[in-house]
């Protein structure tokens, strides 16, 4: 639940300002001279939204100019769905003007929060008198379906380069201590080297060792198909359909212990999904394949049994890609806790394996280390979404 020092916000339509010549709807704002931020010194005012597209999410404007909304997707008053129009909007402008990724679509947030529902909340900080995102993140609640805690992992977590240093990571960090009570909740995330450094201020925990994951890039033409001879598979490889995708979910729920069905069965049903099972019709391994408008096609995730599994998995893939137009490149993570989720992939390849880190996993209260069953984990889910 939000604290109740959030506010409704109201429609106030405002002429030019000095951070754009054109009429727009005022946001929440002025710029980043004002210091000394006290966290709890709030102007109760009309604050404003994403674009000003949602009238009723509670938002907060603080004393150092940065303005935050948290949403839940309400409608607004004026009849906008917040979750169709300005979150898709905000998302764009997260990946085209800021990170740089490309692995990721405008319908992106509807997916998310029609899977988790009030599970889901996404973070937005704007500069005051402008429309510029200052940071975005989301977060999402993990029901555990077993003995396990329960977890809100932390994703999402982007500041453009131009506004990163000690003023937004206090203003950020202040935040999530208060807000996402990270001190007091069980929280995980897949932090860059940057957000390390607010987690272990707002958790108080510096512990990375849980997982390291890494990532990697290869060109289309970097590919080709190995000879049959050289998988020597002994699985059968199934596309995923209605039928077939809870024979995933099952699978999914071994490795990952905690409510996600609605967003893995969304994954799978709409990327190129395909399941493995052994001779006796045992599932062995599950893995998908996402192709984005950049032409980047992200495998997310890969998990198997053993390494000629998800070597027939992905060869089953391949197979149909290949035959596609305006494909880009090939996005592959890997971790430290499966022992072939790097090298896994070199028949497949006509250059040498290579690597970058990524993240690693953080936490607030309960090391993770025996949450997830990375032995299987050849390539995990979506950072953003989910530590395996």
């Amino acid at each position: 639940m939000f604290p109740s020092r959030y506010i409704h916000t109201k429609w106030r339509h405002s002429g030019p300002t000095k951070h754009s010549s054109t009429t727009s709807w005022e946001f929440l704002y002025e710029n980043l001279s004002k210091k000394n931020y006290n966290y709890d010194n709030y102007q109760q005012n009309n604050y404003r939204c994403a674009h000003g597209a949602c009238t009723r999410s509670r938002c907060s404007e603080n004393s150092n100019g940065y303005g935050s909304c948290c949403c839940h997707g309400n409608y607004c008053n004026s009849g906008f769905d917040f979750s169709k129009t300005a979150v898709s909007s905000m998302i764009l402008t997260i990946v085209s003007h800021g990170s740089k990724r490309f692995d990721f679509k405008a319908e992106d947030y509807t997916t998310w929060k029609t899977a988790w529902g009030e599970d889901y909340r996404l973070g937005l900080f704007f500069l005051k008198g402008s429309e510029n995102l200052a940071f975005s993140f989301h977060t999402i609640q993990y029901k555990s379906l077993g003995l396990l805690p329960d977890f809100r992992h932390l994703g999402m977590a982007w500041i453009p380069e131009k506004y990163r240093g000690r003023e937004i990571l206090k203003v950020v960090t202040d935040y999530l201590i208060q807000e996402e009570q990270m001190k007091k909740q069980n929280m995980l995330a897949c932090n860059v080297h940057w957000s390390q450094n607010f987690w272990k201020r707002a958790t108080g925990k510096s512990d990375i060792s849980a997982c390291t994951y890494y990532i990697s890039y290869y060109e289309m033409s970097d590919f080709k198909i190995p000879k049959v001879s050289e998988m020597k598979n002994d699985v059968v490889v199934k596309t995923v359909n209605t039928e077939t995708v809870h024979d995933v979910l099952k699978y999914d729920r071994a490795i990952f212990p905690f409510d996600r069905q609605n967003w893995m069965k969304s994954l799978f049903l709409g990327g190129i999904g395909r399941i493995a099972y052994d001779s006796d019709g045992k599932v062995v391994g599950i893995g998908c394949l996402s192709i984005y408008l950049s032409g980047e096609c992200v495998i997310s995730p890969l998990y198997a049994d053993e390494e000629k599994v998800a070597q027939a998995i992905f060869r089953s893939i391949l197979e149909e890609i290949l035959l596609k137009r305006n494909l880009w490149r090939m996005q592959v993570r890997s971790n430290d806790q499966c022992i072939q989720s790097f090298q896994w992939i070199q028949p497949f390849l006509k250059t040498t394996i290579h690597r970058s880190h990524l993240s690693n996993l953080c936490y607030s209260m309960y090391p993770p280390r025996h949450f997830f069953d990375f032995s299987k984990v050849f390539v995990n889910a979506h950072p953003t979404n989910g530590p395996c």
